[in-house]
């Protein structure tokens, strides 16, 4: 270990990497035979190869291992609330099964371009929504705002055949509702950051 802590970065990130990859490795089989539904068989070995990784950081020898893990916490949250939010969307849309009748040689719909965009939408969801629960980054508003509107109109749309008869087939007015939910932690940041940030600015006034 002697030699590992004075050799180059370069082999101490491949150790540390070696490392953290056989701990993924290992427990992406048995999530894998567990036959954990969509993206989720992947959150535990990705968890646990950053832990892996994130220990090393605190010893002496691979302390510059841990140089890009500040946005881990980010990446967890965003794959989990993705990986949920999709399965959620599948059971109430049944989503996978008709993107593989169309792969298969079923025509495309209009309901079924409907719902991929929904689906798409509720994705942004939940990236929006782990930049504000996990990342330091500072938050594109501008980007949300537009997604919100994005989902609003969505929303208006699979809300309008309750009014309107002869419209294409509407996504269930859910899926853009729960992305309109998960942006709504954005807004929550914002709010907490602006406060914040107008006190520091009053005691900088008042000390002057």
């Amino acid at each position: 270990m002697r030699a590992t802590g004075n050799a180059p970065a370069s082999l101490r990130f491949a150790v540390a990497y070696l490392l953290a990859g056989i701990v993924f490795v290992a427990l992406l089989v048995p999530s894998l035979l567990l036959g954990l539904p969509g993206m989720l068989f992947l959150v535990l070995p990705l968890a646990a190869a950053y832990a892996v990784l994130f220990a090393l950081s605190r010893t002496a020898r691979f302390r510059d291992v841990g140089r890009g893990l500040e946005h881990a916490p980010y990446y967890l949250v965003f794959l989990t609330l993705a990986a949920l939010v999709l399965l959620w969307a599948d059971s109430l849309t049944g989503l996978n099964d008709r993107l593989a009748a169309f792969n298969g040689g079923a025509p495309l719909t209009a309901g079924l371009v409907l719902d991929v965009i929904a689906a798409g939408l509720l994705v942004a969801g939940a990236f929006f929504a782990a930049s504000a629960l996990a990342s330091r980054d500072r938050l594109d508003m501008g980007m949300v705002h537009t997604f919100v509107a994005a989902n609003m109109l969505l929303l208006v749309y699979a809300l309008a055949p309750t009014a309107i008869s002869g419209l294409p087939a509407a996504p269930n007015p859910l899926i853009p509702l729960a992305g309109l939910v998960l942006m709504s932690a954005c807004y929550v940041r914002w709010a907490i950051i602006s406060r914040r940030e107008a006190a520091l600015s009053g005691r900088g006034r008042r000390r002057r």
